[in-house]
Formats: C-alpha cells, sequence, structure tokens
C-alpha cells in the first residue's frame, strides 16, 4: 500500500472512545437469555420493544425501528436500547476518557 493509501486508512479508523457496538442477534435481552446458552457473557448491545396503546404487534417492527416520524401513531413495534446497555455503554465511555 501506498502511503496515501495508510494514512487514509489510519484516519478511518475508529478511536478508543467509538461508541460503535454491535447488535445482539436476539435484539432483545429477554430472547438473548432465552435462546442464548452463554447469555451472561453477551457483550452486544440488547434493545427492548416500546409497546403503546396503539401499537398492534400482530403488525411487525416499524422499518425506521427508532427514528420513525410518527411514534406517537404508528401501530408497528418500535425500539430504544435496553437501559442497562445504555449504563454499560456509559460506563465504557467515562473509564475510556480518564485514559
Amino acid at each position: 500500500k501506498s502511503a496515501r493509501e495508510k494514512t487514509i486508512i489510519e484516519n478511518l479508523k475508529s478511536s478508543k472512545t467509538a461508541q460503535v457496538r454491535e447488535f445482539c442477534e436476539w435484539v432483545t435481552r429477554q430472547e438473548c437469555k432465552r435462546g442464548n446458552v452463554k447469555f451472561g457473557s453477551c457483550k452486544k448491545l440488547h434493545f427492548r420493544k416500546l409497546i403503546h396503546g396503539h401499537t398492534d404487534t400482530t403488525l411487525g417492527d416499524c422499518s425506521f425501528l427508532n427514528t420513525c416520524f410518527h411514534m406517537d401513531t404508528c401501530k408497528y413495534v418500535h425500539y430504544a436500547i435496553d437501559e442497562e446497555d445504555r449504563g454499560r455503554t456509559c460506563e465504557h465511555k467515562h473509564r475510556e476518557a480518564m485514559k
């Protein structure tokens, strides 16, 4: 690789404080506990379902997930980051900032 290519690659790499995390294939913490025999070691990001009075779970997931502009009326299922995982992300961010 040329010096220019190496510089570009280095500039595109995530920093140590990057907040990118892999989503758990089971999506919710409850499903992960049921389907993942090594749940305690799952460090991936989990979500929780947002079910409102107008939500019709038989319709399935909204294609906009948590970015839907009509969450207050949209009948599809939406998601938010699981609070336990949000706390873990904040703790990680704080530890990295202290280094």
